[in-house]
């Protein structure tokens, strides 16, 4: 039998021979193939979805008209009544459209809007920003009133962080940590609030240039993590879970910020005992740094504990060597270690700030690292540029390390 002809006709199937079809034929393909295309990619695209189904899920105009969306037959019908002046057919389509369309919460869009509009963590840049400048003048021009300005600023950037923080919970009702780019935002709010407590309570300059410094730094990094437009995301439903991104979430940060915290202290007594040619550091700045490195292990530990008490009740499992779990893992562990080695006495000041310092890196590793593995449940994806960037970071922060250690041990075999 001829593979070209159905059985019982005589004539060819056309198959996928173009030259075979008819202009006609060939129309018609070339639009269904059109409008497949098109169909699959709005299917895919995430802008201009204006139609809402439920609260949740949004559709763009296409999906609705090949879809065959209910809202939109209400909206043909409310055009047909006004047309016709059909007040009995305008109220029924209203009636209807109301029982069918999510409430939409006004105050959010509203609230939502002015955050577009004036951006607070932008306003808590330039704050900051603010605040190095009165710092850098008042160490040329020794004035108590730079000092109090730049007080004031990074107090003024604190609460314009924390309105941000604010919006986006009651914008999205939920806590403001569930993704990289909000994690940061929450953990220069966290590093910001200390350094404004510190610096009231002690009177000093230290926690404000270590408090701008990190909210400029922090900052920086945030808008390059929101380069890619709307940062109002909806989160799986397995992640959308109010009680555990309160807890474990908030906890994970908090150690992100305190950890962030201790290793600036720890590079400032490093460069303060190069520059003054010392041996051991301030007591009150090792108290310090000591009470950081507690803050971070404390909250390190809870929320590992936390977020394996969370995979075990969404996977089914507390611990499965996810690259995520295991850099909070890391830094517990490089906490401990630091700890145990200081009170132990195994570890003298210059080890113990030399590893302190290096604290940054487990840091980088942990929030920013694994995710560049791009495999894990909690991998953000792998970039080129982030990976680049951050074995520059490492690699400087080895550098540095390594200078300091030498040449403050330098300076401990001439004392």
């Amino acid at each position: 039998m001829d593979t070209c002809k159905p059985a019982g006709s005589g004539r060819k199937i056309k198959g996928e021979n173009i030259d075979l079809y008819t202009i006609e034929e060939q129309a018609l393909a070339q639009l269904s193939y059109s409008l497949a295309l098109l169909q699959e990619t709005s299917r895919s695209a995430t802008a201009f979805k204006v139609i809402p189904i439920t609260a949740q899920e949004w559709l763009s105009p296409w999906e609705a008209v090949s879809g065959g969306s209910a809202e939109l037959d209400i909206w043909k019908s409310l055009i047909s009544a006004y047309n016709e002046d059909d007040g009995k057919s305008w109220n029924a389509a209203i009636l209807t459209k109301t029982s069918i369309t999510p409430a939409l919460r006004a105050n959010a869009l509203r609230a939502e809007y002015y955050y577009n509009l004036y951006n607070p963590f932008f306003i808590g840049f330039i704050l900051c920003l603010l605040t190095l400048l009165a710092l850098t003048i008042h160490v040329f021009w020794s004035n108590a009133a730079f000092l109090k300005a730049g007080l004031f600023a990074l107090t003024a950037s604190f609460l314009s962080q924390a309105i941000g923080v604010s919006l986006r919970i009651y914008i999205l009702e939920r806590p403001p940590v569930s993704t990289l780019y909000e994690t940061i935002l929450f953990v220069s709010l966290i590093t910001t609030a200390y350094a404004v407590f510190a610096a009231r309570k002690d009177k000093g300059t230290l926690w404000l240039w270590l408090g701008a410094s990190l909210g400029v730094i922090l900052a920086i990094l945030g808008f390059s993590h929101s380069a890619d437009g709307d940062s109002f995301v909806m989160l799986p439903a397995v992640l959308n879970t109010n009680f555990w991104l309160t807890t474990h979430v908030l906890c994970i940060t908090a150690a992100y910020g305190f950890c962030a915290l201790t290793s600036m202290l720890a590079h400032y007594a490093l460069l303060k005992m190069m520059w003054l040619k010392s041996v051991r550091p301030e007591a009150t700045l090792m108290k310090n740094i000591h009470s950081a490195t507690l803050i971070a292990l404390f909250f390190a530990t809870i929320g590992t504990v936390l977020g394996g008490i969370w995979a075990d009740q969404s996977w089914g499992r507390f611990w499965g060597w996810d690259p995520k779990e295991n850099g909070a893992m890391l830094i517990v562990l490089w906490l401990i270690w630091v700890v145990h080695g200081r009170i132990s006495g195994q570890m003298k000041q210059l080890s113990t700030l030399c590893s302190l310092a290096f604290l940054s890196v487990i840091l980088g590793l942990s929030w920013f690292g694994v995710n560049l593995l791009n495999v894990g449940l909690h991998a953000y994806g792998f970039t080129d540029s982030a990976m680049y960037l951050l074995g520059a970071f490492i690699g400087a922060e080895i550098l540095f390390i390594a200078i300091s250690s030498i040449v403050i041990g330098r300076n401990k075999a001439h004392a």
